[in-house]
């Protein structure tokens, strides 16, 4: 069975030629929205090959091969935009995997990120054990991620985390 990650929703379509609006905060969609690249639409997974991507306004304007006309594209309307994951760069880190990473601090296991959360100035994690954390993703607090074991180890700041 083929796994897919979500990349984006698409919301609507710009002019007549076909280019469809998407909303997307995916960390690393500048490497993905490449000109040939394969993507699937909706939950049938619909393949399409990308020809272009540009930003435009809170939108990424994407035309795919074989739709040229505005009509073609409306079905696609508030459907998901996926990727294969065997089709995605094998030496990033890919932020949306780490929900479900375990924590560790000092070889102890101290919770499990439940969200990544993104806003304008930092990228945090959500660790959920007793209580909710939240872990800024630089490398002050966080000294290696186990892509392989799906593990985080972290540094204990003070006044990051509570844990002793």
């Amino acid at each position: 069975m083929q796994e897919y990650v979500f990349v984006g929703k698409i919301v609507g379509t710009h002019g007549i030629k076909g280019e469809i609006k998407l909303i997307s905060d995916y960390s690393i969609k500048n490497k993905i929205l490449i000109s040939n690249q394969k993507l699937y639409i909706g939950k049938e997974k619909k393949e399409v090959v990308l020809v272009s991507c540009r930003k435009h306004k809170n939108y990424d304007l994407i035309l795919f091969r074989e739709y040229n006309n505005i009509n073609e594209v409306l079905s696609f309307k508030n459907k998901g935009l996926y990727i294969k994951k065997e089709d995605l760069p094998h030496d990033e880190i890919i932020l949306e995997e780490l929900v479900s990473y375990s924590i560790s601090l000092d070889g102890n296991e101290k919770g499990k990120v439940i969200e990544v959360i993104k806003n304008k100035s930092n990228i945090l994690l959500k660790v959920e054990d007793d209580k909710s954390y939240y872990i800024p993703i630089c490398d002050e607090y966080i000294t290696k991620i186990d892509s392989k074991n799906k593990k985080i180890e972290v540094k204990n700041i003070e006044g990051l985390m509570i844990w002793k």
